[in-house]
């Protein structure tokens, strides 16, 4: 891959060659990033998509609840907790709910009762206090985060500290490098890497370098899923957002559509249909579960 803006590392992954320093990008999560309406946040969601993204946290805790057996008052910490569905959904299942992230405004534009649960500051800072305070959590989550910070596997390890024996990690990141985006680039379907997105982004994973990292900074993977492919519709010139930006929201439209009717179908069905999207190294992101070795 010749592309001067990243480089591959030893552990199969990929990192800006010019990264920011931690105060610039401290300074960019708590006075820009959720202030800025971008693909994957928005201020306000219909119910459909309300829907779709109860849905998706659904999925992830079905699949978590076949790992191993919660019970309610499970302790989970939303490591970037962002708008806070996360946080909401597990504390309507009872479980004992807190969150961290570098900014209260996503949460005060969804999910405002929220506020006296989460902790704001920089992340790798709030580790170190709940690693002094010797908390330990039954499940850590931490959805599209990892490839934010400065040092993913310094992250990890942090979070090791913080776990109980039995726990897991819940790890949520872009499925960037991955042969479907190649092929996109090769026949020439797409003419840009688009998913290179600084300083939003500073680590790109693949299925392998995700499971690399996981083990290299102590963690076993018990299983992996993707999610919906959204990025099918690249390979048709008519639905092609990327080329053409005014496709964007008849792709979106088309999207929620297509989750709802998986969304109405056997739980199990739908866990194991993205866990072989996983498999095959295809759909927008990944999510693996992983527990301390």
């Amino acid at each position: 891959m010749k592309e001067p803006r990243i480089k591959k590392n030893k552990l199969g992954y990929f990192e800006l060659v010019n990264k920011p320093t931690r105060q610039k990008l401290s300074s960019y999560y708590e006075r820009q990033y959720y202030q800025k309406e971008k693909s994957t946040y928005r201020h306000e969601y219909t119910k459909d998509e309300l829907k779709l993204i109860d849905h998706r946290i659904q999925i992830k805790y079905s699949k978590l609840l076949k790992l191993y057996s919660f019970k309610k008052q499970s302790k989970i910490l939303d490591v970037g907790c962002g708008e806070g569905y996360v946080m909401k959904y597990f504390l309507n299942k009872g479980w004992d709910v807190s969150g961290i992230d570098f900014s209260l405004s996503a949460i005060k534009i969804n999910n405002p009762q929220l506020i006296k649960l989460i902790n704001i500051g920089d992340i790798f800072d709030l580790i170190d206090r709940e690693i002094i305070s010797k908390k330990k959590y039954d499940v850590l989550w931490l959805g599209n985060v990892l490839e934010h910070v400065l040092s993913p596997e310094s992250l990890l390890i942090k979070l090791k500290k913080i776990i109980k024996k039995k726990g897991f990690l819940v790890v949520t990141v872009p499925n960037d490098i991955s042969f479907y985006h190649d092929s996109l680039l090769k026949d020439k379907l797409i003419s840009k890497r688009f998913w290179i997105a600084a300083p939003d982004h500073i680590s790109y994973f693949s299925k392998t370098s995700l499971e690399n990292i996981a083990k290299f900074t102590g963690w076993n993977s018990e299983g992996m899923m993707s999610d919906f492919p959204v990025n099918f519709f690249l390979s048709n010139s008519e639905s092609n957002y990327i080329n053409k930006n005014r496709k964007g929201k008849n792709v979106h439209l088309a999207r929620i559509y297509l989750e709802k009717i998986i969304s109405n179908s056997n739980i199990d069905n739908v866990i194991n249909f993205y866990s072989s999207l996983a498999n095959l190294e295809l759909g927008r992101n990944l999510t693996a579960y992983l527990r301390p070795i």
